[in-house]
């Protein structure tokens, strides 16, 4: 909360970058609207709960981070080129726990993939 959402995820991904052996692009705005701290949260831990997946299940070799904001929504981008899964057949605790912070923040998240193709987790939340 004290350096703002885009510092924060810079930060983040630094030492991702230097942890791990996963190529991790960040495109984001020089600045973003002042968020309320209730969405800045949320948006940084999905976010960071969809790097962890993509570090401890994916097998990605890159990942892409993307943040945006218009028509009144910030809008999170999570990609990998991993090895991805069944959506319908996982119940993990990290995904749930996107979707409830999401809600919470009315917001929606979705998570996009299918063995062999990467996944995608997208978080939208209203400004």
């Amino acid at each position: 909360e004290d350096v703002g959402l885009v510092s924060a995820l810079q930060i983040l991904l630094t030492d991702l970058r230097q942890t791990t052996g996963i190529r991790i692009t960040f495109d984001a705005p020089s600045a973003l609207p002042d968020l309320p701290a209730a969405t800045a949260s949320t948006a940084y831990r999905v976010a960071a709960e969809a790097l962890t997946n993509v570090v401890r299940h994916s097998r990605a070799t890159l990942c892409t981070v993307r943040v945006a904001h218009g028509g009144g929504m910030l809008h999170v981008e999570v990609a990998d080129n991993g090895s991805g899964f069944d959506t319908s057949m996982s119940t993990g605790m990290g995904l749930r726990n996107m979707l409830d912070r999401a809600g919470t923040a009315n917001g929606m998240s979705t998570v996009s993939s299918s063995p062999d193709s990467g996944t995608t987790v997208v978080l939208d939340v209203p400004l």
